[in-house]
């Protein structure tokens, strides 16, 4: 059944996208820079470096970054392989490596610029690597270092006949082995230069290094000094060119915009994006960033529109058209989508629909409310009850778009009530991808109300309201002992409902909300995401970082903690605290200011996907993933499995399409460091691959 469905889903998307989206050219593609460094490094933090360097240069000039070195064995495994910048059209190296000797590695590093033509940018420290290839402290003048170059030289001839000895020196420009100690240096420019046109004439770092040039090639264009000291400087170097910079020991030098705008200046121009005039191919001048909420995606786009009618939305259009541009659109000032489709691709525009955020219109006989694209589910469930109205469904988190929730299949937890945004959508007004404006209804927008971005840009939504009214809340805990048999019963018997199932310690907790009459008293709230919020205190006011550098059974026991002495996430008023009453848009679902919610935070963090199966496979799911627990512990203290349920629905690319549908996620805590993994987190990926081929799962378009 699900894969007959899946089917039908795969047609109409692949339906929508021919009728809807015009043939584009394609703008000019970024640059694609592959950066070598070292993270094992104990002199200068590569890692905090290459963050700041990649979104500096990706932010000024129009380029692709790919990193390697997050372990020092990977950059040297790629150093020894023969034309491994083969594709790129330029190479970064930022790494410290003095004590390396293997002089094949160093041959096949300059060759991959003076043979193979592969333009280089080299940074800081790699000035001082490869020393094997010069006397260990000066060309003249001192007979020790200068024997050993003499004999390495003489090794190499023999058995490279022919063949130039891999001088490093000589292939950067300037041979240094020392330097003064860290600290503010004052760089002055020198001469004019297309890189340096439009530059300060003399900037100051606050924690740098001046490195002492013992020796310079003759060809030395140099850009920047301290006295008669190169500290960045361009060479040819055979088939191609370099740019090269002693700054950027400390972090302090990476932050400066005045370093970034040399370092990107100086990889466009090595790359022939720069003219002699110093002006930048417009196509390679740089991007503006766009970051989601938890900064887990950030899009580089060559503009950012932000338009307050469809009049302007039309024109940001056409404009994509005229330039042959990728256009996407999101309508908050940071997405909640923890997926990459909210960018358009490197180099296009990034429409952002904030300030279309109001109320159009109320159509009290029709019980209709038509929108902007931007407003949040949260201001306009609040506009609704000051009128004396509801909408059925509510997501988790109310500080959706309605616009955003729609197109990704935003929804809550009922086998009773339609509960995506989708499913009450009754008419959807976009701007296609031609610059048109079209009104969809019906088959068509069953069709189209889930379209992840793809059909053009949402400028209206007429969504379907309710009288307002009352939900009590309530729960139930214990053993999950054949919890597979009882489960869709025990949702299905209350108006909404959720699970969170403790597999690994065979617990499971069901929250529901069911009607009450309008005046029943009590003015409850759903506390979820505020600062405060039971479903945090027991674990998530300690950093999930600490979970994770813990053995797991600290986490299995967080996970005891919280199966058995669940705190319920609602905030009690004016009604009893066990079984607590609200109007429903305050009691079904949680908002919290951008800036205090515990994601803003680094001591929430966690990943997660969200994957959906039709519900009759729910307790087969069930015992595979019991049997998967039982081969490898693994416990997840945030919600455990997160189960939730949607009543079956016609939106052809909804979770919920064709069938009554249960969706899982598991928030894992997340750990910073990105060469380990979270416990647990081969669990949560198997139990992922389970759900994904097994079951046919269907992940949620925005996570």
């Amino acid at each position: 059944m699900n894969r007959r469905v899946n089917a039908s889903r795969t047609l109409v998307l692949a339906l929508l996208l021919l009728s809807f989206q015009p043939t584009q050219a394609h703008a000019e593609a970024p640059l694609e820079v592959l950066y070598l460094t070292d993270y094992s490094a104990f002199w200068h933090d590569y890692s905090a470096q290459a963050q700041l360097l990649i979104d500096g240069l990706e932010s000024r000039a129009n380029v692709r970054v790919t990193l390697v070195g997050k372990k020092q064995q990977d950059t040297l495994r790629t150093l020894d392989t023969k034309g491994f910048a083969a594709g790129y059209d330029a190479v970064i190296y930022n790494f410290c490596l003095p004590g390396e000797d293997a002089l094949e590695r160093v041959a096949n590093v300059i060759a991959e610029t003076s043979e193979r033509g592969v333009p280089a940018v080299l940074l800081h420290c790699a000035a001082h690597s490869f020393r094997a290839t010069s006397p260990s402290v000066t060309l003249e003048g001192n007979w020790l270092g200068g024997l050993q170059l003499d004999r390495r030289v003489s090794d190499w001839n023999k058995s490279h006949q022919g063949k130039p000895f891999p001088s490093w020196w000589q292939f950067l420009g300037i041979n240094s082995v020392s330097h003064d100690l860290a600290g503010a240096i004052e760089v002055s420019k020198v001469g004019e230069h297309p890189i340096t046109k439009g530059l300060p004439p003399r900037f100051r770092t606050q924690n740098d290094e001046l490195y002492r040039a013992e020796r310079t090639m003759d060809d030395l264009n140099v850009l920047y000094a301290v006295g008669d000291e190169p500290v960045a400087w361009t060479r040819k170097a055979g088939a191609a060119s370099i740019f090269a910079t002693t700054l950027g020991h400390g972090k302090d030098t990476l932050e400066l915009g005045a370093y970034l705008d040399l370092v990107a200046r100086g990889l466009l121009w090595i790359s022939g994006h720069i003219a002699d005039d110093g002006k930048v191919d417009p196509a390679y001048a740089g991007n503006r960033s766009f970051e989601n909420y938890q900064n887990t995606v950030r899009c580089l786009a060559s503009d950012i529109i932000e338009p307050r009618n469809s009049s302007e939305v039309q024109a940001a259009v056409k404009r994509a058209l005229r330039e042959g541009k990728r256009l996407k659109a999101v309508s908050l000032s940071t997405s909640n989508s923890n997926s990459r489709f909210i960018c358009p691709e490197q180099g296009g525009l990034l429409l952002n629909l904030r300030h279309m955020n109001q109320v159009r219109s109320i159509d009290a006989r029709a019980m209709t409310v038509t929108v902007d694209p931007g407003i949040r589910m949260h201001d306009l469930s609040a506009w609704l009850h000051e009128r004396g109205y509801a909408v059925t469904t509510m997501p988790d988190y109310t500080g959706v778009s309605v616009a955003g929730g729609m197109a990704t299949g935003a929804h809550n937890s009922s086998l009773r009530f339609a509960n995506a945004i989708a499913d009450i959508a009754v008419s959807m007004t976009l701007v296609d991808g031609k610059g048109e404006v079209r009104v969809l209804t019906g088959k068509q927008l069953a069709t189209s109300a889930v379209h992840v971005g793809l059909l053009g840009v949402i400028v209206e939504v007429t969504l379907q309201i309710v009288p307002q009214y009352k939900l009590r809340y309530g729960y139930e805990s214990g053993s999950d002992s054949q919890l597979e048999q009882r489960i869709v019963a025990a949702v299905a018997a209350h108006d909404y409902a959720k699970v969170m199932w403790f597999a690994g310690n065979e617990r499971y907790v069901l929250d529901y909300y069911d009607r009450v009459p309008l005046a029943t008293k009590g003015t409850s709230q759903h506390n979820l995401w505020s600062a405060t919020a039971g479903i945090f205190n027991l674990v998530g006011d300690a950093p999930y970082r600490l979970l994770n550098a813990l053995p797991l059974r600290a986490q299995c026991d967080a996970e005891l903690i919280r199966a058995r002495i669940w705190q319920a996430p609602i905030e009690a008023r004016d009604s009893p605290g066990h079984a607590p009453v609200g109007f429903s848009h305050q009691v079904l679902a949680s908002y919290c200011e951008p800036g205090k919610c515990p994601w803003d935070g680094n001591n929430v963090q966690s990943r997660t996907m969200e994957i959906a199966i039709p519900v009759l496979e729910l307790g087969a799911w069930m015992a595979d993933v019991r049997k998967i627990l039982d081969q490898n512990r693994g416990c997840f203290p945030v919600l455990g499995l997160y189960l939730r349920f949607m009543k079956g629905s016609d939106r052809a690319l909804g979770l919920n399409y064709g069938a009554d549908t249960v969706s899982f996620e598991i928030h894992v805590p997340k750990d910073a460091t990105e060469t380990t993994h979270e416990r647990s987190s081969a669990v949560y990926d198997e139990i992922l691959q389970l759900t994904l081929r097994k079951y046919q799962g269907r992940p949620h378009w925005g996570k």
